[in-house]
């Protein structure tokens, strides 16, 4: 089986925030089909799904936390995640398998050495004729993130099972319930506080544990009771993220928000307590991107 390949093809290019900077004047761009490697496959976009992703995606431009480009408008991306292609052209280091032919979807969310390099936000997408494949694609931290499909299957149904097993996955994922196995906590209170907390049996025996604005009486207590070496200090760490982060009584939206800012993937953040009445400013897409998780107690232990 083969394929006549154009010499040129059409895709929407992203140069930056907004709709104006979505393709050449309202167009989509008219470019050369793109040649490959030989680890490398062509893929002949079939259908695309339209997400409300990628609708966030045209608004933030490189303000998306999936972009990786630092300049859109030097460095484009195509959009397009919910992507249906037949392979055109298979390199020759790939002979064997992989054939033209072959109908994939893909699994968009793409990891290579725990970097995330997702198709149609950092590696050009669907929302193109053609598109190459390489071995981010191939062979990344979960191996091929290409799922077959049947040559029976309409290309307008498969391009929405992404979609629909986004819906599926929304009934069955679960979050902690308690803290992260042999996990680090920061504790996170107001400047000058003395206020001594408890922190419960769930916290106990942590990996690392700090207490930023926590007196030196409240630091024995928590060492204590957690049995684990508490590092207190006045200001936030840097450069580290954090399994369990808890702000205390914290009222200080700017410390507060820093503070959040420092959660890991999977991480759970706790407000305890009073932590004012005003708006913070949290990264809502880590909810999606990062699985974090966020909950308030208003008194009771650390851990509650």
């Amino acid at each position: 089986m083969g394929f006549a390949i154009p010499e040129k093809m059409l895709a929407w290019r992203l140069y930056g925030e907004g709709m104006e900077n979505f393709g050449d004047n309202d167009r989509p761009c008219e470019g050369p089909v793109p040649e490959i490697r030989d680890d490398e496959l062509l893929v002949r976009i079939d259908a695309i799904g339209l997400c409300f992703s990628d609708v966030k995606l045209i608004r933030a431009g490189e303000a998306h936390p999936r972009v990786i480009s630092k300049n859109l408008r030097k460095d484009p991306i195509i959009p397009g995640h919910e992507a249906v292609m037949t392979v055109v052209k298979v390199g020759s280091k790939l002979t064997g398998k992989f054939h033209v032919g072959q109908r994939y979807i893909i699994q968009a969310d793409i990891y290579v050495n725990g970097k995330g390099f997702a198709y149609g936000y950092a590696i050009d997408g669907g929302m193109a004729q053609y598109s190459v494949l390489d071995q981010r694609v191939l062979n990344g931290d979960e191996g091929c993130y290409l799922l077959p499909i049947s040559d029976s299957m309409p290309s307008a149904v498969a391009a929405l099972l992404e979609p629909w097993t986004c819906v599926r996955a929304a009934s069955h994922i679960s979050h902690r319930t308690a803290p992260a196995d042999d996990g680090s906590l920061l504790l996170v209170t107001e400047p000058g506080s003395r206020k001594l907390y408890r922190a419960g049996e769930l916290f106990r025996n942590r990996k690392r544990v700090v207490a930023v604005n926590f007196s030196a009486a409240a630091r024995r207590a928590l060492e204590e009771e957690l049995g684990t070496a508490v590092t207190a200090q006045n200001e936030l760490p840097s450069g580290e993220a954090f399994d369990d982060i808890v702000c205390v009584d914290l009222q200080d939206r700017t410390l507060g928000e820093q503070a959040i800012a420092l959660a890991g993937d999977h991480a759970v953040v706790t407000f305890f307590g009073n932590c004012g009445s005003g708006s913070w400013a949290v990264d809502v897409g880590a909810l999606h991107y990062k699985n974090r998780f966020y909950q308030g107690v208003p008194a009771g232990t650390l851990d509650a």
